[in-house]
């Protein structure tokens, strides 16, 4: 009975996602998706003849780094997890059987895609000079600046958005600098606008006022491309220039200086 209560509600569709097969994993931060990971790359290890036969990708150093030391303490008994401690006595015999170097443990694959990128291209042939001298730029800023400089002095259409900043180019291009960074929340918005009354598409243009509220600081400027005309907006109680006082108790209290009408001055009636 208590093993039922502390398994999570989840708990048959975890232990399905660890078997053959694709799966998709969402679920929110601290809800143990690393170590669901983790077992599903140790029971990987039970169906090969070399631990090369399984690599994991992540997206940053960081989740390698993190990932990588949980496989090592699993790997070396250093958790207190009986279930991955059963899995690791397993893969013991399966390391003996098949012969496995003693430092198997130290050379498992877990890197980001660019990593992996970047071996697959140093294995290439000596003669086709596609691995010479090739490195991973660890800050790409300047090549995205090099990439903002050519787009934005490419196109004659970019006089508007020149004119947005005050045909200050240095301010636009840190500004680009910051969306380029942060493509992935934008992006796939962006890309995936059809002009369709689905709820979908409403959905989605949803997320790309949110996420241009959030770019602008509060402000949002829509331009008909038709007519080039500009709507501005912002989600602050401002409309024409003017700024009003965000509503609040003190408003709607005739004790209160803010609440008080200033003709008969909080009496009801002139005097």
């Amino acid at each position: 009975m208590n093993k039922k209560i502390q398994s999570p509600l989840d708990q048959n569709v975890r232990e399905k996602s660890l078997g053959k097969g694709s799966f998709i994993v969402q679920a929110p931060a601290g809800s143990g998706k690393t170590s669901l990971l983790i077992k599903r790359f140790l029971n990987c290890l039970l169906e090969v003849q070399s631990p090369k036969e399984v690599i994991a990708l992540t997206f940053t150093n960081k989740a390698a780094s993190e990932m990588e030391q949980r496989l090592k303490q699993a790997l070396k008994g250093e958790v207190k997890n009986q279930e991955i401690k059963d899995l690791v006595k397993k893969i013991s015999k399966q390391a003996l059987i098949n012969k496995w170097s003693e430092n198997y443990i130290d050379s498992l694959l877990v890197m980001t895609i660019d990593k992996l990128a970047l071996k697959l291209i140093q294995q290439t042939p000596i003669l086709s000079k596609s691995g010479v001298n090739f490195l991973t730029d660890e800050d790409p800023d300047e090549i995205y600046r090099e990439a903002i400089k050519e787009s934005i002095t490419s196109y004659a259409d970019n006089v508007t958005l020149f004119k947005y900043f005050n045909y200050d180019y240095h301010k636009l291009t840190e500004q680009l600098l910051i969306l380029i960074k942060k493509r992935d929340q934008w992006l796939p918005i962006i890309s995936s606008l059809i002009t369709k009354n689905d709820e979908d598409f409403i959905n989605r243009l949803a997320d790309a006022v949110e996420i241009a509220f959030f770019e602008g600081k509060g402000e949002l400027y829509i331009e008909n491309i038709s007519n080039s005309s500009l709507t501005i907006f912002n989600n602050r109680f401002e409309a024409d220039g003017i700024s009003f006082l965000s509503p609040n108790i003190h408003l709607f209290s005739f004790n209160n200086p803010y609440g008080a009408c200033k003709a008969c001055v909080v009496y009801g009636y002139v005097i």
